[in-house]
């Protein structure tokens, strides 16, 4: 089967041609960059997921920051990101952006703080 879609990647909204069997990809034409090849694929793989959570924070003014990764993972480590940060403390100050953790859980993602917390 074909399916023709715009890829909602990047500003140049190719016309992505997608040929597919069942919930194979076959191939994808008329992408103008690596992101419209991505898209189709992302179309047909396991649904990825941006994970959020929250890193307890010592000597701050909160106390826990909120974390999310830093790409979209697969879902049967979500659970695991989760844990492996609800183990993780920092110490303040943290700002926003600041990597908490480098390949959290062997998942291939950074946690990342998406708040700036002060010391206490």
């Amino acid at each position: 089967m074909t399916q023709i879609r715009i890829c909602p990647k990047c500003e140049k909204s190719c016309s992505l041609q997608i040929d597919y069997q069942g919930s194979e990809l076959l191939s994808v034409t008329g992408h103008r960059c690596h992101l419209g090849v991505e898209f189709a694929e992302s179309l047909f793989g396991p649904p990825l997921k941006i994970v959020s959570a929250s890193v307890t924070v010592k000597g701050g003014i909160y106390p826990s920051v909120p974390v999310r990764t830093s790409k979209k993972i697969a879902p049967e480590l979500v659970m695991a990101v989760i844990k492996a940060a609800n183990q993780l403390s920092v110490e303040a100050p943290i700002r926003n952006g600041q990597v908490i953790a480098r390949n959290i859980a062997n998942s291939g993602a950074e946690l990342i703080a998406t708040r700036q917390i002060e010391k206490a």
